[in-house]
């Protein structure tokens, strides 16, 4: 069951495959009464992505494979879906999910899942949730709104996917309480800085609940999603990011080049990375890790650079704090289409190049997640690239 399915798609922008548009709306139609719609969040946008400005590896096919992809997504995602806030009646949060409690049954909410997981996650949940006993969320007298996405546990899937949610909370009348599944230390407590700093002079108190307890919750605050992953972004969510985090760090130029690798601990790791560390010193990139960084931190440092390089992951990301403009470079395993870190660069005005390397052959994981090698040649030719590019732009004063 969607919650506003009138506002939120239409047939151009409906892209799953299994369920007809028509049939979300004869479903939802039931029980319109179970939801209230309070205000548009982030408009219907339309997308325009140009094409990378690079892109190089070691397999012609494969980056051959990789336009092809682009174009077709450029085609069929040309429109970003808004993002409403709306009220849920009576709902049961459980598993980072939301269930709609209608007609005396309870409804999987369509919004809590992506297209790519749906299938996987939403077949039967329902019937599981059969199996538990509900209990009554005590929310103080206070309002309550729901903060979670399939990703939420994931710093980067967090950041676009569920932050610029959070931009209902300066505005709300009275502070609500935010309500999240509680995951691990290092991510709640990102997702409670950024309550900070999205609500400001608000206060909004925060409560994580084990994510296997079921909790009915009356006149439950949710705001729609603002993304559908991999391929879009809602670019005024995206803005919001950028007008926040400029407000959260102090204005700087951006002059710094950053490198961004990933910890041990994490797959997707450059084999050949202590061959790469010249080449990347050579050019002036100082490398950073931001497992261990707060929010601000993470913020302060990409607002203030010129240019970023690294390997697509969660800290990447973090280039929308990244003044538009700012060159882009991205890292992976060749034959790897994903086109989440373009859609984002083209979201914020930033001159996107990818550099493909050689998977490692005993690395038994899926190759979105395989260790990968690149050539310190083609790695220095970028890098040359990008500092031409940036060298012909403007210098960039955050204000």
């Amino acid at each position: 069951m969607s919650c506003a399915p009138h506002h939120l798609y239409t047939q151009a922008e409906w892209h799953d495959p299994h369920i007809a548009f028509a049939r979300i709306h004869a479903l939802s139609a039931l029980a319109g009464s179970a939801f209230e719609i309070l205000r548009p969040v982030f408009g219907r946008h339309a997308v325009e992505r140009p094409m990378p400005a690079a892109l190089d590896g070691p397999s012609p096919g494969d980056i051959a494979a990789l336009r092809a992809h682009y174009a077709d997504v450029n085609r069929s995602h040309a429109s970003a879906s808004p993002s409403y806030w709306v009220r849920i009646r009576s709902a049961v949060v459980w598993r980072n999910m939301i269930f709609v409690e209608a007609g005396g049954d309870t409804i999987p909410l369509y919004e809590t899942f992506r297209i790519i997981d749906r299938q996987e996650r939403g077949g039967t949940v329902a019937e599981e949730l059969k199996g538990h006993a509900i209990l009554d969320f005590d929310s103080g007298g206070a309002d309550v709104i729901f903060y979670g996405s399939v990703g939420s546990f994931n710093y980067g899937h967090w950041l676009v996917d569920d932050f610029p949610r959070y931009a209902v909370l300066a505005e709300a009348e009275r502070p609500p309480l935010c309500l999240f599944s509680s995951f691990d230390p290092a991510i709640d407590r990102i997702r409670q800085e950024g309550v900070a700093l999205a609500a400001g002079p608000q206060a909004s108190a925060c409560r994580f609940v084990d994510r296997d307890i079921p909790l009915r919750v009356r006149d439950l605050l949710y705001v729609t999603p603002c993304s559908e992953h991999p391929f879009v972004k809602n670019p005024q969510a995206l803005a919001y990011l950028r007008d926040l985090g400029q407000r959260a760090a102090p204005a700087a130029a951006s002059e710094r080049r950053l490198f961004v690798n990933r910890g041990e601990r994490w797959p997707r790791r450059l084999s050949n990375f202590a061959d790469l560390a010249p080449v990347l010193r050579d050019h002036g990139f100082e490398e950073i890790v931001t497992d261990d960084l707060s929010l601000r931190e993470q913020i302060a440092a990409f607002a203030g650079a010129g240019i970023v390089a690294g390997i697509m992951g969660a800290g990447m990301t973090n280039t929308v704090f990244s003044p538009p403009g700012t060159p882009l470079l991205c890292l992976a395993p060749s034959g790897w289409a994903e086109p989440f870190f373009w859609d984002a660069a083209a979201a914020c005005g930033q001159p996107y190049h990818a550099l493909f390397g050689v998977p490692d052959a005993d690395d038994p994981r899926p190759l979105h997640q395989k260790s990968f090698s690149v050539d310190p040649q083609a790695l220095a030719a970028m890098l040359e690239r990008l500092t031409t590019e940036r060298d012909r732009a403007p210098l960039t004063l955050r204000r």
